[in-house]
């Protein structure tokens, strides 16, 4: 959470134009018949993402009033926080307490026997402007946060090309979240349960010739924002205990049973869970078992898989964050940290950017030396790399034993991208109390105004 004082400040500056850029991400999106999906993310800059982060929490505590108790996504949490600090989303588990959960307790009451289950075509890129504007504003929300984050967006389509609402920022996900809102009125009108988390849409009624003519409704609905049903996922289901298996991985809730039950046995499945996701083919896999086994193992301290994942880039591949979370349970474990530095040094490939970008996150959080800081340097200086994964380059580097801080001062002096400069400002924290080092920050403190806040910080820290 950004603090108010940080944000009211950058507000307060006159702005013509967002001014970080807009850089897109490859990140990982993995389906079992697509393995090598990847997914478009949105990376802000922080000033940018400071000013989207202030207008949209203004917008939310408008618009989340007027959502449905059905929608489970992006709800603001509306418990007090610490003084100083910014509004925040509800529960991060709301995907499993609310959709999922919510939607078997719809079935288990059986008065709304048949789902279905879909969601929207391409959703983020077919958001339309106007129409999410017009909504916006005649639901009172505030005009200038309104109009700011719009000039962003607008900026962002004519310069970089951007197609709809970019995925990533939290201030897209509450638009989002609102420009389905005649979708979720819909479905109080046709009497149908309904429960709704982004896109991703569960419809409950008496029968199937019920459920069918729902969807008709909603496609004209959708329709109107123009919009469209993936037809392609959409199932129905007759048979509740189909529909609940569908909501809810009976493999997963076998294992979590089993940790209910024994603590031992328990951890004895979730290894034996783990040693079969290994051997399964990509068409075969689930996701979803894979990120339950490796978060349990991750809890649990259990280092045991660390150095087979660690040679798997195709298997961390499919959820780079959780598979690094693991990795960092075995750093001391023979072998994790060197099959990672190896990987590491495999010419770039697209597909394992955000990989590569976690194991570099992984690489701050342990002991690394000169021949670790080179290979952290060299994707660090790597032009053809996007700019998250160079920052956590520098990152890694300054964390390494060898570093020296004249050449972290002398690559942010060298560094043409305000984003990655502002990463390796913030890594002299460790050396603040050098006279060198206070210089530079104080110059670069009255030479970037971007980068102020973070100068400031480095010098105090």
């Amino acid at each position: 959470m950004f603090c108010r004082p940080i944000a009211e400040d950058l507000a307060s500056q006159p702005r013509e134009r967002p001014s970080g850029g807009l850089s897109i991400f490859y990140y990982p999106n993995f389906k079992p018949d697509k393995p090598d999906n990847l997914r478009p993310i949105a990376i802000v800059g922080a000033s940018d993402l400071a000013l989207l982060r202030a207008d949209a929490g203004a917008i939310i505590k408008v618009t989340d009033a007027l959502l449905s108790d059905s929608v489970c996504s992006y709800r603001l949490n509306r418990s007090p926080f610490p003084p100083g600090t910014a509004w925040g989303f509800d529960r991060r588990d709301s995907w499993k307490n609310g959709f999922v959960a919510g939607g078997i307790q719809i079935l288990d009451e059986a008065k709304f026997p048949f789902m279905c289950r879909t969601d929207i075509r391409k959703f983020y890129p077919s958001i339309q402007f106007d129409l999410l504007r017009e909504s916006l504003l005649k639901s009172d929300c505030d005009r200038q946060a309104v109009e700011r984050i719009f000039s962003f967006l607008k900026f962002w389509q004519e310069f970089y090309g951007l197609a709809g609402l970019p995925i990533g920022p939290e201030a897209c996900a509450v638009l989002s979240n609102f420009f389905l809102r005649p979708v979720d009125e819909l479905m109080v009108v046709a009497g149908a349960e309904y429960r709704r988390y982004g896109d991703d849409m569960l419809i409950f009624s008496h029968d199937r010739p019920m459920g069918e003519a729902v969807t008709e409704f909603l496609d004209e609905e959708l329709n109107r924002l123009q919009l469209s049903r993936s037809v392609d996922k959409t199932e129905y289901f007759d048979d509740p205990a189909a529909a609940k298996s569908n909501l809810r991985d009976a493999e997963i809730n076998y294992m979590s049973d089993a940790a209910h039950l024994d603590a031992g046995v328990g951890l004895y499945t979730a290894r034996r869970g783990f040693r079969r996701l290994l051997y399964t083919a990509p068409e075969d896999l689930k996701p979803s078992q894979l990120r339950w086994v490796l978060k349990f193992l991750t809890n649990k301290r259990e280092p045991d898989g660390c150095f087979e994942l660690s040679s798997r880039a195709d298997l961390m591949n499919v959820d780079p964050k959780v598979a690094v979370n693991y990795l960092a349970v075995g750093t001391r474990k023979q072998g994790v940290l060197a099959n990672c530095m190896q990987r590491l040094a495999q010419p770039r490939e697209e597909r394992f950017d955000g990989l590569t970008l976690h194991q570099l996150r992984l690489m701050t959080q342990t002991k690394t030396g000169r021949d670790e800081a080179k290979e952290f340097e060299r994707i660090a200086t790597d032009q053809s790399t996007p700019w998250p994964t160079r920052s956590w380059g520098w990152a890694a580097y300054a964390h390494a034993n060898s570093t020296k801080p004249s050449r972290l001062m002398e690559a942010a002096r060298d560094e043409a991208d305000p984003n990655i400069r502002r990463t390796i400002i913030a890594t002299l924290k460790r050396h603040s109390d050098s006279s060198q080092c206070r210089t530079f920050l104080r110059d670069e403190a009255e030479r970037c105004p971007l980068n102020k806040y973070t100068a400031e910080w480095a010098k105090t820290a």
